[in-house]
This record gives C-alpha cells, sequence and structure tokens, in this order.
C-alpha cells in the first residue's frame, strides 16, 4: 500500500501533462497553501475567488515543493518555474479531486464517508475512535470536509493507515456526489438531515436529497448507515445498492441503546445492542445527541465487522472536541458549556435543552449569536429558538447581534419575563453583563455560528473570571 506517487500517475489521473521536470518525480501529499508546503509535496496552484496561486507558485518551489500544478495555458507561470517539475492541468481545483480520486484508487482498506446536517464533526471523531481501536486509522482534520478538504484529506494517507473516515460537508445542490465520486466511499453514513443551508438548496426535501446522494453513491458491495430515527434519512437509505445497517434510539434500529444514563462525570452509560449482543458502553459528553452520534459511530464499527469489545473500547477512548459542547469551569462552581464552533436550528435546540438538564437545581444561561444560511426561514428559525429558551426553563438570555435579536423576542413572546432578555450588539458587552448576572452554581451555553464569533464571549468570560480570582 504505497501512499506516494509519481508526477506522471498526476497527469494521468488530472488529464494533464508533464510539462518540464522528470515525470518519475516522486511525490508525496498535497499542499494548496505556500506556507504549508512541506518537502515533495506536490503544490496546487488553485484559483479562487479572492486570489490565484499561480502567484506563488515560485515561492512553493523555494518552499521544496516536489512538483507544481498549474492550468494549462499559464505558460507565465511555468517560466518562473524552469527547474521545477510542472504539470499543466485543464483546472487545478478540479485536477486535485481527480488526484484524490486516482490515489483514493490504489487504497485497498476501507473508506467510511459520512454527511448530515448537524453532528458530523463530533460523529466523524467518534468513529476514528472506534477504529484506532483496531488499527490506525486516517480521519478529516478539524472541519476540511470540502472539495479542497477531502483530497487535503485523502493525500496525506500513510502507509501504516487501514481505514479512512472521510467528512463531507456541503451548501449547494451536487457537492456530495462530487466528493463521493473522489472519495468512493465503501461505508456511507448520514446523521441526519435539518435546515442548515436551506437558505441554498430552498427545502428540507432538498437538503434530504443532497444527503442522500452519499448513499446513492455506495456500490452493491458497499454498506449504508442510517439514522432510523430521522424519517427523511430512512427514505435515502433505500437509494442504496448495498446493505443498510440503521442506527437509532428503540429496537426498529439494528444498533440501538437501552438503559441511557448520564452521570455527572460527562459521560453518558448505556446498553449497546447490535446484531452481535449487548455490552455496557460509556461515551464522555454534555449534549442530548451525544448517545446518538455514538450509535452512528458503533453502527459503522458493525458494518466494519469489528468485534463488539473494539466498539465499545473505542467508544470509551473517546474525548470531545473544543467548541462542541466543552465544559469549562469559571470557578464558584460556575460550568461554561463552550459550543460557539457553529450553529444552526438542530443544533441550537438540542443545545439549550441540554444546558437546562444539566443545571439540574442551579440555573441555566444561555448567551446565543445568530445562525447563517437560513435564507427566508431566518427569522422564524430565531424565534422558534427563543420559544425553546422559554420552554427549557433558562433563567437568563443574552442575545449577541442583530439576527440574535429575533432570539429574544422569541423567548418574549412565547412567555418569558423582559427581565430575564437582553439584547447586545457588541460582545464585550454582552459578556460583561453576563459575567455581572452570575452566582454559583451557574451553567452557561454560549452558541452561535461560526459568523456570529461567539468565540469571543467564551474568552472574555473566562478571562473576567481569571481577573476576579487574581484580585
Amino acid at each position: 500500500m504505497n501512499t506516494r506517487f509519481t508526477a506522471d500517475q498526476v497527469a494521468t489521473w488530472c488529464n494533464g501533462r508533464v510539462v518540464s521536470g522528470s515525470p518519475d518525480s516522486e511525490l508525496e501529499g498535497l499542499a494548496i497553501d505556500t506556507r504549508k508546503v512541506t518537502s515533495r509535496q506536490l503544490f496546487a496552484a488553485i484559483v479562487g475567488p479572492n486570489h490565484d496561486a499561480h502567484a506563488f507558485v515560485a515561492q512553493a518551489a523555494n518552499a521544496g515543493a516536489g512538483a507544481i500544478m498549474i492550468n494549462t495555458g499559464r505558460e507565465d507561470t511555468q517560466a518562473e518555474l524552469s527547474n521545477a517539475t510542472v504539470i499543466t492541468v485543464p483546472d487545478t481545483t478540479r485536477g486535485i479531486g481527480d488526484l484524490a480520486a486516482g490515489h483514493r484508487a490504489q487504497f485497498t482498506g476501507v473508506v467510511v464517508a459520512l454527511t448530515g446536517s448537524s453532528g458530523k464533526t463530533t460523529t466523524k471523531e467518534m468513529i476514528a475512535s472506534v477504529l484506532e481501536a483496531d488499527a490506525p486509522c486516517l480521519k478529516t482534520e478539524g472541519n476540511l470536509n470540502n472539495d479542497f478538504g477531502v483530497p487535503l484529506t485523502l493525500l496525506s494517507r500513510r502507509d501504516e493507515h487501514v481505514r479512512a473516515v472521510i467528512e463531507m460537508g456541503m451548501n449547494h445542490r451536487g457537492e456530495i456526489s462530487r466528493l463521493a465520486e473522489i472519495a468512493n466511499p465503501d461505508i456511507g453514513l448520514v446523521t441526519n438531515v435539518g435546515t442548515a443551508h436551506i437558505e441554498f438548496l430552498g427545502s428540507r426535501d432538498e437538503i434530504a436529497a443532497e444527503k442522500g446522494d452519499l448513499f446513492a453513491a455506495i456500490s452493491s458491495d458497499g454498506t449504508a448507515v442510517a439514522n432510523w430515527d430521522d424519517e427523511r434519512v430512512r427514505e435515502q437509505s433505500k437509494r442504496a445498492a448495498g446493505a443498510v445497517i440503521s442506527f437509532g434510539t428503540t429496537p426498529e434500529a439494528m444498533v440501538y441503546a437501552d438503559d441511557v444514563r448520564f452521570h455527572a462525570s460527562g459521560a453518558y452509560h448505556f446498553t449497546l445492542i447490535t446484531k452481535n449482543g449487548r455490552a455496557t458502553a460509556s461515551i464522555h459528553g454534555l449534549g442530548e445527541t451525544t448517545v446518538i452520534n455514538a450509535l452512528a459511530a458503533a453502527a459503522v464499527g458493525v458494518a466494519c465487522d469489528l468485534d463488539l469489545d473494539c466498539i465499545v473500547r473505542g467508544l470509551g477512548n473517546y474525548r470531545g472536541i473544543a467548541g462542541r459542547m466543552s465544559k469549562l469551569s469559571l470557578g464558584q462552581h460556575i460550568h461554561l458549556i463552550d459550543d460557539t464552533y457553529n450553529a444552526n436550528p438542530q443544533s441550537m435546540g438540542a443545545a439549550i435543552t441540554s444546558v437546562a438538564q444539566l443545571s439540574a437545581n442551579g440555573r441555566a444561561i444561555a448567551v446565543l449569536g445568530g445562525m447563517g444560511e437560513l435564507g427566508d426561514n431566518a427569522g422564524q428559525a430565531h424565534r422558534d429558538a427563543g420559544k425553546q429558551v422559554f420552554e427549557a426553563g433558562i433563567s437568563l438570555l443574552v442575545t449577541v447581534g442583530e439576527a440574535a435579536r429575533e432570539i429574544a423576542e422569541g423567548a418574549t413572546a412565547a412567555g418569558m419575563s423582559e427581565s430575564s432578555v437582553r439584547s447586545f450588539d457588541a460582545h464585550d458587552a454582552a459578556a460583561e453583563a453576563t459575567d455581572q448576572a452570575l452566582s454559583d452554581g451557574d451553567w452557561v451555553l454560549v452558541k452561535g455560528s461560526r459568523a456570529a464569533r461567539m468565540e469571543k464571549i467564551v474568552e472574555a468570560l473566562r478571562q473576567a473570571r481569571s481577573n476576579e480570582e487574581s484580585n
């Protein structure tokens, strides 16, 4: 299982041509950022909406790139690379995907791909933990899940990797089918179908169809892994040509949980039930979606023919991800739940419910920013979140930014006291007001979409509490 490739192979896979240097040049890995080029990597000059990397090919060569991929017709660039191996392709963005597809075809191990409206990255990490309990596994780092990230991940494979788990994201129709074409997965998982990116796809059914393109890409020898709690995922699983393994919270699913219990240490304990038997399992996490994500990972383990002990061990090895329902201490028994990485209506609702449950006899406080890419549904989605805040029994709601004001409006319209709702335009003002309101035993949720930059609230609260302790 050789993870290296030659310049000639690149040209063959990408419908390109080696125009200078040696076709036998041996390459390893891909870079699209000159600041991250390492020796022997292929550097691809991507043309983006704001930058054209053809302007930086000389820097890439000087940094040690083994070869340079450029667009056909860019002779001006080629002139700067007289001593380098240069490969021309019709389009470098398409080219890196074709390169990754060609390289992936040399891999005899199992490739797992997953997509969904929410929970992708957490579920990906859980799957990787399960697979790593058996053998070394390649996984998507962070959320490199688009037409750049998927090729970068696949081309980072090392010789010791036995399996790969690849996260796939999208915000426009047709993107999942292209990513599936590149990764050619043996196992495809859809976590759920929500309303994230509805601004671009128009309806939840269109989102379901886009996610279902992953199932449609699985061959008759492959396996679709489907969330049986989600009716749209169930329906889309019919598009799979191969076997279907279902997971969910009821015995209707092939992989399900019984006797679920949450421990104050921050872990869920449950009985994992599969076709291979049952076992006691535990998984670290705070959100109410922790168990369903763990079941998804367990179902992938079943699809990979791992024994139950290995699956349970892998789930037990999992630890949370920063910015995704991460528990931090602010002192005085005040707990902060950092869920600032992103937000959509489904994950927002789950987080609100979770902090209310976690607060037990204390107060639950929600500091919320806006949610993006909701189109015409944005106003109603934010107002619905406000209603959830009230219905969950949140004691204090603090919103940040214009979009989030509709969360406040939804909360007061549902019956929340105006004195318990505060809205701010600036992060520092919101953080200061939140800090002043905190008392012993509080649980504080901070959440919003990437654009809302809610991590600023987390940083400000931690700094404020640190200053108080040092005074």
